[in-house]
């Protein structure tokens, strides 16, 4: 008589003696967030034969015993582990909680009877990801069919590169959704596209994230997680050719035009700034605002006030500022001593317009990406010159600048904290000039810079 086996959807914690039969879907190693050349757990996707999707989590303690018993693709008799719940954003399974294994979980290998499909999906509507229906918490499907795709993006961020593409997916009834591919998901697009035919392209995502992206209008996008996202490109799956066939019988044709299209990111500044968002002035700051959820400020940098110090020191795990205690720091968040920091920009810009004057807080990426270095090259740079004044040299790029600024909220004590700065750039990655009417010159180039929470 063969072993019972429990499904997948009916398990919970109220008791311990589970024994499922699973197929490996998805296998991954999750980098440590402190050390990525560590990792830090072993994750995984299963799938029983009822289609029932479940998370598995092997923490790092546990990842020596199991790393080289589990494989993605195989099946498995897994038994004596425990539930947990499956919380937190980017869920991979809508199962309430998830696999956790123990040391003494028992994975058993089994052959292959082909009763567990490794190619299952629940594919959401377009519509209800665009407009915000479907729960973003968790990762999702989708299939369509490609319509357009952008450039490559590349770019390089403190010696780290990094590649993007947009494209663009049409459903049956001709509903478009933007998606952006990072790094090697691009660069599996790129290599079917070397050797694609005129044939339609089909394109199916599993486990994709779903998320709002500035200048985009309020319309969500999706795009690829870090390590568990299939990208499946003309796949010979049912699925697919389903997909095709009701496309043929709706539309008669099918086009295997693929369009440029431009990158979401590079919507122009000027048109998100000083068309889509509302504007105010300064002095209206703190009671106009209130029931808007942003607004753009218009005004000219008056001063750079660096006496309070124009950086702090930073826990590298989680980027808060440390206090100084004996030979080494403090981490409040994390309630223990680190001995490395990372020093991180903080300025306040003093800006004027027409109606007052307001101060308001730059922060560290802002300040890298208007500068273009980093707060421990500018200190170092200090100490191996000793100009007393080279970071004030250094600020000058943002004095008397005239910003277009972004923001939700203006806090109490008369200081705005900035969270997001962003600009237009040319394809030399310098910042685009527009011209801004000043009292001084009718025709004066200033840079016109976003800032925004």
């Amino acid at each position: 008589m063969p072993p019972k086996y429990d499904n997948v959807v009916d398990l919970n914690p109220l008791r311990n003696n589970w024994r499922i039969k699973v197929g490996v879907i998805c296998l991954w190693k999750m980098p440590s967030y402190t050390n990525p050349s560590e990792f830090f757990s072993l994750e995984m996707v299963f799938c029983d034969g009822l289609g029932g999707y479940i998370h598995g989590y092997v923490k790092k303690c546990f990842m020596q015993k199991f790393k080289d018993q589990l494989e993605e693709g195989k099946v498995y008799a897994i038994s004596k582990f425990l539930l947990g719940q499956n919380g937190g954003s980017y869920r991979t399974c809508m199962h309430s909680y998830k696999i956790n294994f123990q040391f003494s979980t028992v994975v058993k290998l089994l052959e292959d009877d082909k009763e567990i499909s490794f190619y299952e999906f629940d594919f959401v509507p377009f519509p209800d990801i665009s407009l915000g229906v479907h729960d973003d918490s968790c990762l999702v499907d989708i299939i369509g069919l490609f319509t357009g795709k952008s450039d490559v993006l590349e770019s390089n961020n403190n010696g780290k590169s990094s590649k993007c593409i947009d494209i663009e997916l049409t459903d049956l009834e001709k509903n478009k959704l933007s998606c952006t591919f990072w790094d090697h998901y691009c660069q599996m697009l790129e290599e079917f596209l070397k050797d694609s035919t005129d044939k339609p392209i089909v394109i199916l995502l599993q486990w994709c994230k779903i998320k709002d992206y500035p200048g985009n209008n309020g319309v969500r996008k999706v795009s690829n997680s870090l390590y568990s996202t299939r990208l499946l490109i003309n796949p010979q799956l049912k699925e697919c050719q389903d997909f095709l066939s009701r496309i043929s019988e709706v539309r008669g044709t099918i086009s295997s035009n693929v369009s440029q299209i431009s990158n979401s990111s590079s919507v122009a500044v000027e048109e998100d700034l000083l068309t889509l968002t509302v504007a105010k002035k300064i002095d209206e700051l703190g009671y106009s605002c209130a029931d808007i959820n942003s607004c753009v400020i218009l005004g000219t940098v008056l001063s750079i006030d660096t006496a309070k110090g124009w950086y702090y020191n930073s826990c590298r795990r989680c980027k808060k500022k440390v206090i100084p205690d004996g030979d080494g720091f403090f981490c409040e968040k994390y309630g223990n001593l680190v001995d490395s920091v990372v020093p991180r920009f903080k300025i306040e810009l003093k800006v004027v317009d027409e109606s007052g004057c307001a101060v308001f807080i730059l922060f560290d990426r802002e300040v890298n990406q208007v500068l273009g270095c980093t707060a421990a090259e500018l200190i170092e740079g200090l100490v191996v010159e000793s100009p007393c004044n080279r970071h004030a040299a250094v600020f000058s790029d943002i004095d008397k600048e005239t910003l277009t600024i972004n923001l939700e909220d203006s806090s109490e004590n008369g200081i705005t904290p900035a969270k997001r700065l962003s600009g237009d750039f040319d394809e030399e990655g310098s910042p685009l000039t527009a011209e801004v009417p000043s009292e001084n010159s009718s025709n004066k180039l200033k840079k016109i810079m976003k800032v925004e929470p």
